[in-house]
């Protein structure tokens, strides 16, 4: 609320809701904020047989259950704020346990993460939801916090938006993201780390944004963003920066393997040389990684497989180069596709490619020629096939309108 106190001593408490799955996300804003001398928890929902990503069955999910468990776990953490980190696919639920744990307890509430941020007017509206963080949220939640341990809420934080006890809407600017992404601490994998056996697998993500500008992909969004605030669609860490954090994070939990999950695993090949120069020395387990037809070269593919890279997912998406370039916006050719295929059969990389079902103008003729591709790979581990969704704000939406497949009410 607006005009709401706030007396403490030494920092806030907040508490994270989450479910599913780790959230790095969660993990960076934790960092942060513990950094800057506040105490970060956990509320976690193992969703289990409905975890809105991977797997569905909804009379065994109702069986399992935990959600009051988690708003118990809730309270009992006594929070001066409550933080949801919202994908479209979880939104839905982030909404109803903030309605819930409304009926609960007096505690003001902000949303974020790129959900959020795509559609902020209509996040805001909802009754149980008091705040907004759009983009990223290192410095913004600090200067919240910082503000709220002092007394009183702070409604000029750049990134933020505020609803007010009247419903007025504060809309604050965006300011420009971090440049340097090495000035940021370490993920805080403590607060998952009773969750997620992060002994079994390390999951990291160092970078912000992608060079690439795929219609579909929510990523494309934000870098979007980015630049409208000022800042660079793509930012990725020092090697020096990403090494120092899988050495801690090593010591601390003895990882089996990394599983980076960057848009794509890096946009420069002088990175990645040097990367797994230094990773073969220093950290030497079995990683996979993202990455794209169009940075897939000899040089590359020759140093991820020294250094231990066991799996690349790359998206491939269409077979069709005309539905490819014009609906995705993926401009490679099938030759550029075949061509960085082929460096990986002959290294002996192990990969499996992304594929979109569902897709405007998409035909069985397609399909028919990316099987005859398919049968002949013998490296290739597996496809991938996803559903084709319309997320928020994506070029898609405009396309899908355009070509009568979406209304407004859509």
């Amino acid at each position: 609320n607006s005009n709401r106190e706030f007396a403490f001593s030494k920092g806030i408490k907040i508490t994270f809701c989450c479910m599913g799955w780790e959230n790095l996300g969660i993990e960076a804003l934790s960092a942060a904020l513990k950094h800057a001398g506040h105490e970060c928890r956990l509320a976690y929902d193992q969703a289990l047989f409905d975890d809105k990503n991977y797997l569905c069955i909804p009379w065994l999910a109702k069986l399992f259950d935990q959600k009051r468990k988690v708003i118990q776990r809730i309270i009992n953490s006594r929070p001066d704020l409550v933080a949801f980190s919202c994908y479209t696919v979880n939104y839905p639920w982030a909404l109803n346990m903030a309605r819930a744990i409304k009926e609960k307890l007096e505690v003001p509430i902000i949303f974020g993460n790129v959900h959020v941020s795509s559609v902020p007017e209509q996040v805001i509206n909802e009754d149980a939801i008091d705040m907004l963080c759009l983009w990223e949220g290192e410095e913004a939640l600090v200067e919240l916090a910082n503000s709220m341990e002092n007394g009183s809420v702070d409604h000029n934080i750049k990134n933020i938006w505020f609803k007010l006890e009247d419903r007025t809407i504060i809309r604050n600017d965006c300011r420009v993201p971090v440049k340097d992404l090495d000035i940021l601490p370490h993920p805080d994998k403590e607060l998952f780390e009773k969750e997620i056996p992060i002994k079994n697998y390390y999951l990291a993500a160092l970078d912000r944004g992608c060079v690439y500008a795929c219609n579909y992909c929510a990523v494309s969004v934000a870098a979007r963003e980015y630049t409208i605030m000022g800042g660079k669609r793509y930012r990725e860490p020092s090697v020096d920066h990403t090494i120092r954090e899988l050495k801690v994070m090593k010591e601390r939990y003895n990882y089996d393997w990394i599983d980076f999950r960057h848009s794509v695993f890096s946009a420069s090949t002088k990175w990645v040389i040097d990367f797994c120069e230094r990773y073969v020395k220093e950290i030497n387990v079995p990683f996979r990684i993202f990455y794209h037809p169009k940075l897939v070269n000899d040089e590359t593919v020759r140093a991820l497989k020294g250094a231990g890279c066991f799996a690349v997912q790359m998206g491939l998406e269409s077979f069709d180069e005309h539905l490819r370039s014009e609906i995705l916006n993926r401009k490679e050719t099938n030759e550029q596709i075949v061509k960085a295929v082929n460096i990986m059969e002959e290294h002996k990389l192990k990969y499996s490619l992304d594929y979109i079902l569902g897709l405007p103008g998409q035909v069985e003729k397609e399909l028919e020629e990316a099987a005859k591709f398919f049968v002949e790979l013998r490296h290739c581990f597996r496809i991938s096939s996803f559903m084709f969704q319309y997320l928020p704000k994506t070029k898609m939406v405009d396309i899908g309108l355009s070509l009568g497949l979406l209304s407004n009410k859509d």
